[in-house]
């Protein structure tokens, strides 16, 4: 029995490390031969996410889960946009404007709407759709799967979620090291939101919402109201 739960634990590592780290790979090649060429980093963003879109359906579907599995389903969609809603409004209006406002002493400003912002709206719906299949949809999944209680799933999933945004922080924390103590409100913030989504997504078993107000909330925190410090 012992040696099947060990298996069994395993199996898990395996396979959630499979669904972080695959979905990246899969236009991380084609990404880095036109970053070498010169290419607009712009475009070479999207086909990144466009790859971990692919790179997660087809892993999902590579287990045999369909589309409705991983949470892209009609059912449970409205359920799951107005929770969306209501947790992104709280957390933005709760903690948004109020981290930014204790870390810089000031409200954010807000940016009028213009043809210049389409870009920008159109590639956070992508941010969205992309990262929220990934995480909310596939490595939730694998998490469930494996036999992990719903709770400590989230937890895992919105942990995994921050990890991943570290490496792009590096940088800026090595050269500005002043910059960890909001660094960490940040991520805590952002946990927090996360850690939001992956429980309707799990309630709801739909990740329409947080897709969604995913894109909206990259849009109107670095673009319409920038929450940056």
């Amino acid at each position: 029995m012992e040696d099947i739960n060990v298996q069994i634990r395993k199996d898990m590592r395996r396979g959630t490390a499979y669904a972080l780290v695959v979905p990246p790979l899969f236009a991380a090649p084609l990404c880095i031969l036109l970053y070498l060429l010169g290419a607009d980093i712009n475009p070479i963003k999207d086909l990144w996410y466009v790859g971990i879109l692919i790179g997660s359906i087809w892993m999902a579907r590579k287990d045999g889960i369909t589309l409705n599995g991983i949470g892209l389903a009609r059912k449970g969609c409205c359920k799951s946009l107005t929770l969306a809603t209501i947790w992104e409004t709280a957390t933005f209006l709760m903690i948004g404007v109020p981290t930014f406002y204790l870390l810089t002493g000031r409200l954010p400003a807000l940016m009028p709407l213009s043809s210049g912002m389409t870009y920008a709206a159109v590639h956070f719906a992508l941010v969205g759709l992309a990262e929220e299949t990934w995480f909310r949809g596939l490595v939730m999944r694998r998490l469930l799967d494996h036999g992990m209680d719903g709770v400590v799933a989230v937890v895992w999933n919105a942990t995994l979620f921050i990890l991943i945004h570290v490496p792009a922080s590096v940088p800026m924390l090595l050269e500005s090291p002043a910059l960890f103590p909001p660094y960490l409100l940040s991520m805590s913030s952002l946990f927090l939101w996360s850690a939001g989504f992956a429980v309707i997504a799990l309630r709801t078993s739909n990740i329409v919402g947080p897709i969604v107000l995913h894109g909206v909330d990259d849009f109107v925190s670095k673009i319409l109201y920038p929450l940056s410090i």
